[in-house]
């Protein structure tokens, strides 16, 4: 707009002027979910927005009346219609447009400053600098904007955690714990159809991206419940990622994938029973003795958080492992860590 102001051209800056004001007030409305006449504001005309704008505060009397210059901005487009409508474009009316942009933005500001709440990326470098935030934490997402929770979930904070974990050297472990406990937190907010839409992200990522990037945001925000909110193919396919992860993960049973995979009972269904039954046998019998324990606890929960009839087929499935075992003659300390898993839900002796 600038630019086409110092060029001399007056039609060009009343035409971006006018985009400008549309874009500010509009953001507005939506950010503040307010809907003029009970219409969308992105359906709305310039004018209507000018009007719900001046009703609510956000912008003056007078500076509404400022609004004529640009009302009929999108007429300029059309050389016919200007000349129909007899519009003239003159360097005045540019230099009030310029001001009217200057004069909507600050008053835009200074209405979100005292309605608005903090906004993304004042939470992300909240939890970067205080690190006793986490007690405030509740509080402050209370009083954010819908808007900016979605912000916060969709990009701010998986980009801050990305970033963050690329340093190696330099990356706070602290933070990036904090960066996770504020993203759960902010999800519990949203609606079942915006955590599906977030889930989604997932899903796609599996299908699109590469195994680092896809184990990086997996491992940080995405955990077994939320299987529960995606459609059936995108369910498929983030099981299918889940117990592949767990079946490679051999002796790398990282703190990530014990925290993505907690409570992934509760969205296994009969017909992965066998398999899941099958990854506990493969986990506990590839696993370090320090990292056996850990492999452990998670057959465990994972066990206990499923089904009675998922529970059953994996009961089921334990047996023939034990009885195979003993039937070739397996090593002492495989058929010892198989009596270990069996031990944390039956009441088999080996």
């Amino acid at each position: 707009m600038i630019s086409c102001q110092e060029a001399s051209s007056w039609k060009a800056v009343h035409v971006l002027a006018g985009s400008i004001v549309e874009a500010l007030l509009i953001e507005y409305l939506v950010v503040s979910s307010t809907k003029p006449g009970g219409k969308d504001p992105l359906h709305i005309a310039l004018n209507d927005a000018i009007q719900a704008c001046q009703t609510a505060g956000v912008i003056q009397k007078s500076t509404a009346s400022l609004c004529d210059v640009v009302r009929d901005y999108r007429n300029l487009i059309h050389p016919g219609r200007m000349i129909r409508l007899d519009q003239n474009v003159t360097q005045e009316g540019a230099s009030i447009a310029i001001n009217l942009v200057a004069i909507i933005t600050r008053e835009v500001a200074e209405k979100r400053k005292t309605t608005y709440g903090p906004t993304a990326e004042q939470i992300v470098r909240k939890l970067r600098t205080d690190q006793h935030v986490l007690a405030l934490l509740p509080q402050l997402l209370s009083e954010t904007n819908h808007h900016e929770i979605k912000k916060l979930l969709f990009s701010i904070i998986p980009e801050a955690y990305l970033l963050e974990e690329k340093d190696f050297f330099t990356s706070d472990d602290s933070f990036l714990s904090r960066l996770r406990v504020a993203y759960r937190q902010a999800l519990d907010l949203l609606a079942s159809d915006e955590k599906a839409k977030i889930a989604a992200k997932f899903a796609k990522s599996i299908r699109e991206d590469s195994a680092e990037k896809i184990q990086s945001y997996g491992d940080a925000f995405f955990v077994a419940e939320d299987i529960l909110h995606l459609q059936p193919q995108d369910k498929s396919i983030t099981m299918g990622y889940f117990l592949s992860r767990l079946e490679q993960s051999g002796s790398n049973l990282t703190d990530g994938l014990v925290r993505m995979t907690t409570n992934l009972g509760s969205v296994v269904s009969m017909a992965e029973a066998e398999r899941i039954a099958n990854v506990f046998v493969r986990l506990v019998l590839r696993q370090p003795d320090k990292s056996l324990q850990k492999a452990l606890d998670l057959a465990e929960n994972i066990f206990d958080s499923a089904g009675d009839d998922v529970k059953a087929k994996i009961e089921s499935r334990l047996d023939q492992w034990i009885a195979l075992a003993k039937k070739n003659n397996y090593p002492e300390a495989t058929r010892d860590r198989l009596a270990e898993l069996s031990t944390k839900w039956l009441n088999i002796p080996f």
